[in-house]
C-alpha cells in the first residue's frame, strides 16, 4: 500500500466513484494495484472524508499521517542543526549514532533549565531521519542535501556560466598596469591549535574518544589579514579575544553611534539619488539596466525568477547593526596612494554589496575600485593560498598545544602575528610563488600571481581601534607608520563577522571615523 503512487490512487477513486468500476476491474487496469489494494484505498478516503463526492475524495486519497511518537528533534531546531553540521564537520569520521547523540547532548547542556525533563538517546532510525530526511535536511540552512557517513560540505561545481566569469576575471587583472594599480586583498580565516584535525579517529576499548581532548583543538583563533601588490610596510593581523565588560558596554555606544549616523547618510543617499549625475542616481541606473540585462537572458515568456526594477528604497534601505552573540567587527584605516588606481579584492559575499549602495559618493570620491572574485573560485584569490601557507608555518605550534590557559592563547597569537608580519620563510614563499605554481591558480600568468601574493599592510596610526562583538573583539599587533609616498586619505571600513563552524560570512559596512 505504502508503494502505490499518489497518482494510481487518483485512479482507482476516479474508477470507483465516478466510472463505478468494480474492484477485480480497477486491477486489471491499473499495474501493481489488487483488488483488494483498491478497495482499501476507497474506503479509507470515503471514512476520511465522508462524502462520494470525487473532488473532495481525491483530497484524501493519500495515506493519514500517522502521529507515532513524538519527535524528539524538530526539523529546523537548534539540536536538529547542531547535529547535521556535527556529523558532517568534527565528527564525520565517527560512527553517527555515537555522533548524534554527542551532539544532542552537548546541545541539552547548554539549555539546561530547572524543569529539564530526561532526554534520553537517539536510536539509529531518529539518527537517520535527522540526518538523511527530507524534512531536515530542508530545514537546514547550511546545506541542504542528506548526510552519509564521512560527507562533509560540498561546495558547488562550476558551470558554465561560472567559467565565463572565471575567464573574464583573469583577462581584467592580466590587464592591469602593475606600476600604476595597488591591489589590496582582505579575507579573513580561523587557526585551530591543539588536536589532532580528526584525520583519524581510534582509541583503545571503553575509551570514550568524545571526552579525549587530543581529538579536539584546544581552542580556535579567527584572524582578519591583508595583502596587496606594494610590499613596503607590515602586514596587518587582527586576531579574536575576549574583551571585558567595560569595553563590551563601550562598543555598544560606539555602535549606537554608527548606526545613527548610518541612518543619516541613507537619507543622503536617497536625496541624491533623485538627482541625475551624482554618483547614487549612476549606481540606481545601472543596477537597473543590470536587471534588465538579467531579465532579458531569460526565456520568453517565463515569469517565474524575473527580476522587480529597483527603487531608491530598496536599493539605499535602513541598515540596523546589532550587536549579539555570533556578530564583531572593526574600525580601521587605509592609506591610499591618490595617484595610483585603488583595487580592492574580496570574495563574492552578496553583503559585500551594502558597502557600495551605503557610501557611493564617498567610494567615487576617492576612485576606489572593487574586484570580486568569481563564484566557487577561491583559488583565484591570492589570500587564500598565503592562509595556506601561513599554516603550514603554524603547523608545529598546532600540534605542541596541550593546554588552552591564556598565557598559552597569547603566545599563540604572538606567533600568528610573526609570522603573517615577520617570517622570512613565509615572505620567500610570498615573493617566489613564480618558482613553484602547481598549487596556484594556473590560469593566472605567474609573473601576475607573484606580484598578487606580495604582502603589504596599511597605517593604522600605532593601533587600530576596534568596533567589537559581545563577548569578544580584536587584538592588534603594533604597526608602524609607513614611509612611502601616500597621501592620507582616511576611510574606516567597518566589517562585521558572521561566525559558524562551517562558514565565516563578511559583512562589510563603509561608515566615517
Amino acid at each position: 500500500m505504502a508503494q502505490i503512487s499518489s497518482a494510481k490512487r487518483a485512479l482507482v477513486i476516479q474508477y470507483r466513484f465516478h466510472d463505478k468500476l468494480s474492484f477485480p476491474a480497477i486491477a486489471s487496469k491499473i499495474d501493481g494495484v489488487s483488488a483488494a489494494a483498491a478497495q482499501q484505498i476507497c474506503s479509507r478516503a470515503f471514512r476520511r472524508a465522508g462524502t462520494n463526492n470525487v473532488n473532495t475524495l481525491l483530497e484524501y486519497r493519500d495515506p493519514a499521517p500517522r502521529s507515532g511518537r513524538p519527535r524528539r528533534v524538530e526539523p529546523g531546531s537548534e539540536a536538529s542543526i547542531r547535529i547535521r553540521e556535527a556529523t558532517r564537520g568534527q565528527y564525520r569520521w565517527h560512527h553517527q549514532v555515537d555522533a548524534a547523540n554527542q551532539a544532542f547532548e552537548r546541545v541539552r547542556k547548554d539549555h539546561t533549565t530547572t524543569q529539564r525533563k530526561p532526554l534520553g538517546t537517539l536510536d539509529a532510525k531518529q539518527v537517520h531521519n535527522i540526518l538523511q530526511g527530507k524534512e531536515h535536511s530542508q530545514a537546514d540552512p547550511i546545506d541542504s542535501k542528506p548526510i552519509p557517513r564521512k560527507r562533509t560540505l560540498e561546495k558547488k561545481a562550476l558551470s558554465k556560466l561560472d567559467l565565463d566569469d572565471r575567464k573574464r576575471y583573469i583577462e581584467l587583472i592580466l590587464s592591469l598596469d602593475p606600476h600604476n594599480t595597488i591591489l589590496i586583498s582582505c579575507d579573513e580565516t580561523p587557526v585551530n591549535f591543539g588536536g589532532t584535525g580528526h584525520t583519524h579517529v581510534s582509541a583503545p576499548r571503553g575509551v570514550d574518544i568524545y571526552t579525549d581532548d587530543a581529538h579536539d583543538p584546544r581552542f580556535i583563533k579567527m584572524q582578519w589579514d591583508a595583502a596587496s601588490n606594494d610590499a613596503r610596510v607590515k602586514r596587518p593581523c587582527l586576531i579574536w579575544n575576549y574583551e571585558e565588560q567595560e569595553e563590551t558596554i563601550d562598543l555598544a555606544r560606539r555602535l549606537d553611534f554608527q548606526v545613527s549616523k548610518l541612518k543619516a547618510r541613507v537619507d543622503h543617499n536617497k536625496h541624491q539619488a533623485l538627482i541625475p549625475g551624482t554618483p547614487q542616481y549612476q549606481l540606481l541606473v545601472d543596477t537597473n539596466a543590470d536587471i534588465a540585462r538579467y531579465n532579458a537572458s531569460l526565456p520568453p515568456g517565463q515569469r517565474v525568477g524575473r527580476k522587480r526594477r529597483m527603487t531608491i528604497d530598496r536599493l539605499f534601505k535602513y541598515e540596523k547593526l546589532e550587536r549579539d552573540a555570533k556578530k564583531g567587527g572593526l574600525d580601521f584605516v587605509w592609506r591610499i596612494n591618490p595617484g595610483k588606481e585603488i583595487y580592492i579584492v574580496e570574495d563574492n559575499v552578496g553583503v559585500h554589496y551594502k558597502a557600495r549602495r551605503l557610501l557611493a559618493d564617498q567610494i567615487h570620491e576617492l576612485d576606489i575600485k572593487f574586484l570580486d572574485t568569481p563564484t566557487n573560485s577561491p583559488d583565484l584569490n591570492p589570500i587564500e593560498h598565503l592562509h595556506k601557507d601561513q599554516k603550514k608555518e603554524l603547523a608545529r605550534a598546532r600540534f605542541n598545544t596541550t593546554s588552552a590557559g591564556a598565557a598559552v592563547q597569547a603566545q599563540r597569537e604572538k606567533e600568528m602575528i610573526v609570522v603573517w608580519q615577520h617570517s622570512e620563510t613565509f615572505e620567500k614563499k610570498a615573493w617566489h610563488t613564480d618558482q613553484n605554481t602547481q598549487n596556484r591558480p594556473t590560469a593566472i600568468d605567474t609573473k601576475i600571481a607573484c606580484n598578487l601574493m606580495v604582502l603589504c599592510s596599511f597605517d593604522c596610526g600605532g593601533r587600530a581601534s576596534v568596533i567589537a562583538e559581545k563577548q569578544q573583539t580584536f587584538a592588534t599587533a603594533e604597526m608602524p607608520r609607513c614611509t612611502f609616498r601616500l597621501d592620507i586619505i582616511l576611510l574606516a571600513y567597518y566589517t562585521v563577522y558572521t561566525l559558524s563552524s562551517m562558514d565565516l560570512c563578511c559583512i562589510a559596512l563603509l561608515l566615517p571615523l
